[in-house]
C-alpha cells in the first residue's frame, strides 16, 4: 500500500479510524477498489444501524432529521442553510428552537459537527447510509 493509496482512501472513508483499519484489512486480501467498496458497503450498514437506533422512539421527527442529514450530504452548511432546506423539503415553517433541537441531537450522537459557523457531516460514510434507512419506519 502506497502513501498516495492511504491518501486516497483517507479522503473518502476518513471520519472514523475504524474504517481505514477495516481497509487495511481488507486491503491485505483485495484490490484497492475491491477492499475501498467493502469498507464502504460494509460501513454504511453499520451507520444506518447506528441511525436506526438514534431514531428510534423519534418517529415525529424521523423524517426531520434524515432531511437534515440528507441536506448536510450535499454540502456543510449554515444553521440559517439547514433551516431553509428543512423547510423547503417539509413545505412547513418550522420553529427555531425545534430545527435548532434537530441540530443538537445530531452534533450529540457524532452524526454531525460545527466548524466555523457551519455543520457538516463527521463521517463521510453516513452519506452512504442514508438510503439504507426509510424517512418512515
Amino acid at each position: 500500500i502506497t502513501q498516495q493509496e492511504i491518501g486516497e482512501v483517507v479522503g473518502e472513508i476518513d471520519g472514523l479510524a475504524g474504517w481505514l483499519s477495516m481497509y487495511g484489512w481488507y486491503r491485505l486480501k483485495a484490490s484497492r477498489e475491491k477492499a475501498l467498496n467493502t469498507v464502504k458497503n460494509e460501513g454504511a450498514k453499520i451507520v444506518a444501524g447506528e441511525l436506526e437506533a438514534f431514531l428510534k422512539g423519534r418517529q415525529e421527527a424521523r423524517r426531520r432529521y434524515l432531511t437534515i442529514l440528507k441536506a448536510m450530504s450535499l454540502k456543510p452548511m449554515s444553521w440559517s442553510e439547514v433551516k431553509t432546506y428543512l423547510e423547503m423539503e417539509q413545505k412547513t415553517t418550522i420553529n427555531d428552537s425545534h430545527i435548532l433541537n434537530y441540530v443538537d441531537n445530531l452534533v450529540d450522537y457524532g452524526f454531525i459537527e460545527k466548524r466555523e459557523n457551519v455543520y457538516e457531516l463527521t463521517d463521510p460514510l453516513v452519506r452512504d447510509a442514508l438510503p439504507l434507512v426509510p424517512m418512515q419506519s
